[in-house]
């Protein structure tokens, strides 16, 4: 990932998906330290896509300086700009699957405390009802 991050010299749309696979990638790692249950499934992730968007941007780099001095790197230009879309699009979605598993996780513990005070005969208000 630091290698992505010292990458420069695209234009501002290729930058802006590349900082957003980056954030999401962080974000990624960021679940795996909090949640065993991540580590498997995301680092599989990022083993597969980190490398494949460092290949596609080195690529797409070299093929465009190339082509550019023939004014024909547009249509190198429209497909790099297209899959990084789909890359950060993926990123992004296996941040919120990452995430989905703590929210239902949270979800169940306060349901079953809900169900457990009710048993026990406690009343609460809560923030809906005030």
């Amino acid at each position: 990932m630091l290698q992505l991050e010292k990458r420069k010299g695209f234009s501002p749309d290729v930058q802006r998906e590349l900082a957003g696979i980056i954030k999401y990638a962080r974000l990624i790692r960021q679940c795996m330290q909090t949640d065993p249950r991540d580590v498997e499934p995301a680092t599989r992730f990022l083993q597969r896509y980190l490398p494949a968007v460092e290949e596609i941007i080195s690529k797409a780099q070299s093929l465009s300086q190339q082509l550019a001095k023939h004014g024909t790197d547009q249509k190198v230009q429209k497909q790099s700009l297209r899959i990084l879309q789909a890359l950060h699009s993926a990123f992004r979605q296996k941040h919120a699957q990452r995430l989905e598993n703590d929210e239902t996780e949270f979800n169940t513990e306060v349901s079953t405390l809900e169900k457990l005070l009710k048993t026990d005969g406690f009343l609460w208000r809560n923030a809906a009802e005030s």
